[in-house]
C-alpha cells in the first residue's frame, strides 16, 4: 500500500498541464501514487497525460467518459486510491517538491487525522497569502474546530493529507454538482475528525484566475449557494455538542464566502431582486447575532456589518444605502440608522462585543488581567507594544459609534 494517493481531476487544462504534471513528478515522497482523472477533455489534455505517464510509472491515469464536474471526477480517484493518505490537486497548480512528504511526516509524528499547510495565491505577477489564511501559518498539533476555530479561514480541499481510514469511516465524498463543493467537504472533515494539525508547510502555489461577472453573477450559482446553506445546516444538526461560538465561526466563514458577492449584486436592483434578498435575509435570520459581529471584527469591515444588520432585518433599501456610502456611517447618520432599526439590541449586543475584542487585543501592550480578572499594571521597563493598525482602526469606530448612540437618545444596557 502506498504511503499517500495524490488525486488531479483533469478537465481542459492542456495550457498548465505541462508544468503541473512537472511539479508532480519531482516529489520527493517516492511511495506515492499519482492519479490522473480525465473528465472528458475535449482538448490534448489526455495526451498530455499519457506522455508523462510513459516517463513516471508513480503516474495512473483514469479516464472518465462522461464530463460530470469536479466532484465526480475527485470521486472516481477515491474509487481507485489505495494509499494511507489523501491529497488533493488541481490541474492548473505547481506543488512543492517536498510538499505532501513534509504533511505526511508531520501526521505520523502526531498521529494526527488530518495535516494541513498553507497555500499562497498567484495571479503570474505576484505571490500573496490571503489575509483570512494568515492566522492559519503556524505550527500546531491535536486542534480541532472547537479549540482553534481558524481552520474555518480556508476551505480549499488541496492544502490538506486526510488519512484514507478517516474518509472510508465517515463514508466521506465530494457532493456532486454542487457548487463550492470543497466547503461542504472540508467542513465535514473537521467537525468529524479530532485530531488537526497547522503547519507553515508551502504545498505549492494556487494560480487565481479571475471569472467574468456573467459568470460568478449567475441565478445557477445564487440557487447553489441557497442549496449550500442548507447542507451547512443540516451537518451543523449532527453535531448537537457544538458551542455557540464555534457555530457562530462557521456561519461567519458562510458569509466570507459568495454571499456578499451575490448580497451586493442583488442589493444594486433591490426591487428587481426583492423575493432573492428575502432569501439572503432568511439565511442572515438562522444565525446569531454574534456571526456577523464576527464578521465585522475579523474583516475589520463594520460599514458591511452595518449592512448585514439592516439586510438580516429586512431592511434593504437601509441596506443599499450604506452599501452606497461606502464608509462607516457618521454621527448623524448613526442616529437615523439606530430610529430605523427595529432591533437596538442587536448593535448594542454588537458593541459590547466588540469592546471586549478591543480590551483583549489591547491588554497585551497596555494592560493585563491578574488571575481574578483585576487589571494590575505591566511590570516596569517592559515595552509598550502598539496595537496593529486594525485594531486601532476597530477602536477608532467603536468610539464614535458609541458617541453616536449617546448622542441619538441610546444606551447601552
Amino acid at each position: 500500500m502506498p504511503k499517500a494517493s495524490i488525486i488531479v481531476p483533469v478537465f481542459n487544462k492542456e495550457m498548465f498541464l505541462d508544468d503541473t504534471l512537472e511539479s508532480l513528478r519531482e516529489q520527493t515522497l517516492g511511495d506515492v501514487e499519482i492519479l490522473l482523472v480525465d473528465d472528458a477533455s475535449t482538448d490534448d489534455s489526455l495526451a498530455i497525460l499519457r506522455k508523462h505517464a510513459e516517463r513516471d510509472p508513480r503516474f495512473k491515469i483514469l479516464v472518465r467518459e462522461e464530463n460530470r464536474g469536479l466532484s465526480e471526477a475527485r470521486n472516481t480517484g477515491l474509487d481507485y486510491a489505495k494509499g494511507e493518505y489523501i491529497f488533493f490537486w488541481d490541474a492548473d497548480d505547481i506543488i512543492e517538491p517536498d510538499a505532501v512528504q513534509r504533511l505526511v511526516e508531520y501526521a505520523d509524528k502526531h498521529g494526527l487525522d488530518m495535516a494541513r499547510g498553507v497555500l499562497p495565491r498567484t495571479n503570474g505577477k505576484r505571490v500573496w497569502l490571503s489575509r483570512r489564511a494568515q492566522p492559519l501559518q503556524v505550527w500546531k498539533q491535536n486542534v480541532n474546530i472547537e479549540t482553534f476555530p481558524e481552520l474555518l479561514h480556508d476551505f480549499s480541499s488541496c492544502v490538506y493529507v486526510v488519512r484514507k481510514s478517516l474518509l472510508e469511516r465517515l463514508d466521506h465524498r465530494f457532493r456532486a454538482g454542487l457548487y463550492m463543493q470543497d466547503v461542504l467537504f472540508t467542513l465535514q472533515l473537521y467537525l468529524n475528525a479530532e485530531k488537526i494539525g497547522v503547519t507553515k508547510i508551502e504545498v505549492g502555489k494556487y494560480l487565481q484566475i479571475e471569472e467574468s461577472w456573467s459568470r460568478v453573477r449567475s441565478e445557477e450559482r445564487f440557487a447553489a449557494l441557497l442549496t449550500l446553506f442548507d447542507l451547512v445546516q443540516a451537518e451543523l444538526a449532527l453535531h448537537p455538542g457544538l458551542s455557540q461560538r464555534t457555530i457562530n465561526a462557521v456561519h461567519e466563514a458562510f458569509i466570507n464566502t459568495s454571499f456578499m458577492t451575490f448580497f451586493h449584486w442583488k442589493i444594486e436592483n433591490l426591487w428587481v431582486y426583492h423575493d432573492d434578498l428575502i432569501q439572503l435575509s432568511l439565511i442572515l435570520e438562522q444565525m446569531h447575532e454574534g456571526a456577523i459581529t464576527l464578521y465585522g471584527t475579523k474583516m475589520a469591515d463594520f460599514q458591511t456589518m452595518y449592512q448585514l444588520l439592516a439586510l438580516r432585518q429586512r431592511k434593504f433599501s437601509l441596506a443599499k444605502t450604506l452599501k452606497d456610502e461606502g464608509r462607516l456611517p457618521r454621527h448623524r447618520e448613526l442616529r437615523l440608522i439606530h430610529e430605523e432599526m427595529e432591533d437596538t439590541v442587536s448593535l448594542m449586543q454588537t458593541l459590547n462585543y466588540l469592546s471586549s475584542e478591543r480590551l483583549n487585543a489591547t491588554q497585551v501592550g497596555r494592560k493585563v488581567l491578574d488571575a481574578n480578572g483585576a487589571k494590575r499594571p505591566m511590570p516596569e521597563k517592559q515595552p509598550v507594544v502598539k496595537p496593529p493598525i486594525h485594531v486601532r482602526a476597530m477602536n477608532k469606530a467603536i468610539r464614535i459609534t458609541k458617541k453616536a448612540m449617546v448622542r441619538g437618545g441610546l444606551r447601552q444596557s
